[in-house]
């Protein structure tokens, strides 16, 4: 599996504190099955930044790259960064004064779980216009998708991926958030399943259950493009085909037919 989104480098935010807990949720990984990861420090203008530049991140890889292979951990470790929204990301993104995933032309975006649809829409959009490609990272935390999922519907239908966490699908957020977890995936408003792993601990990394509960769900085929096909298409820029999403909610009229 890939995991596309995991906060393992240490020193940066608030994910793995020292280079030995980024060893232990490497070595958690692996045992989940994932044989790549993407390190995705928060970015720039986010209260949870210890420091942030593309260069230091680098750098952060480079060395736990060199600590996997000291320790025999079979990882593959890329660069990245879970952007926060901000007016002036897309002005960031062309002065690469942060980082895609993996060096393509695919953004990890986050919102404020209060985000306003509208405040969403446009966020999306302005990084769309700018050339990238967007995954919408856990969008099962915005309230706007919990009291209305289908507002997905038409950010999918312009292109945007959702990458859905998976402790959310296995219900270690809680039992709503859970089941809103498993209706956005089983109307496949859901593209990428990751770990959004912090620590060895409490956030550790375990994709593999969720990958498990989504094969219980969608089948093992949809499973796996949610863990591979799809991350992998990410990696090297090439075009992704997304199944048809289907409305949770249907209209009052439809549900008479």
């Amino acid at each position: 599996m890939i995991d596309i989104h995991i906060h393992i480098l240490p020193h940066l935010d608030d994910g793995a504190r020292d280079l030995d807990e980024a060893l232990d949720m490497a070595r958690q990984a692996v045992a989940e099955g994932v044989t790549t990861v993407i390190a995705t420090p928060h970015g720039p203008k986010t209260g949870l930044v210890r420091n942030y530049s593309p260069e230091l991140v680098r750098q952060r890889v480079r060395t736990l790259r060199e600590a996997l292979d000291e320790h025999g951990i079979p990882l593959e470790v890329l660069p990245g960064t879970e952007l926060n929204h901000h007016p002036d990301l897309p002005v960031w993104l062309q002065q690469q004064q942060v980082l895609t995933l993996n060096d393509s032309r695919t953004v990890l975006l986050e919102f404020p779980n209060n985000a306003a649809h509208a405040d969403l829409d446009a966020g999306l959009a302005a990084v769309q216009q700018a050339g990238y490609r967007v995954v919408l990272a856990h969008p099962e935390r915005i309230k706007q998708v919990q009291e209305h999922p289908d507002l997905l519907l038409a950010l999918i239908g312009r292109g945007v991926l959702m990458q859905l966490t998976g402790d959310a699908l296995i219900g270690l957020h809680g039992e709503k958030m859970r089941q809103r977890a498993e209706q956005l995936l089983t109307h496949h408003m859901i593209h990428v399943l990751a770990s959004d792993a912090h620590d060895k601990i409490t956030h550790r990394p375990q994709l593999g259950l969720a990958y498990q509960r989504a094969v219980e769900l969608i089948g093992a085929e949809a499973a796996q493009a949610l863990v591979w096909h799809t991350p992998d298409a990410i990696l090297h820029d090439q075009p992704i085909a997304l199944p048809k999403p289907t409305p949770i909610h249907r209209s009052l009229i439809a549900r008479f037919f």
